[in-house]
């Protein structure tokens, strides 16, 4: 519990470095930056911008599925 660690969040502009007691409270209800996967490309995006992500041509790119049959 004294290990500390920085938020998954840092290459969004989070500087937090907490805890690793806080840190999953942090990165999945208080950090101001936020991000998850978008259902189509997979790429993360912050949680304020993923509407803009993808209702935006030429931002979001769907990854093509792979048949398996």
């Amino acid at each position: 519990s004294r290990l500390r660690i920085r938020c998954r969040n840092a290459s969004f502009g989070c500087n937090e470095i907490l805890s690793y007691d806080a840190l999953e409270h942090h990165e999945s209800v208080a950090c101001k930056f936020l991000a998850r996967a978008c259902v189509e490309c997979q790429q993360l995006v912050l949680v304020e911008k993923v509407f803009e992500h993808e209702n935006t041509l030429g931002i979001c790119k769907p990854l093509p599925i792979k048949c398996v049959i």
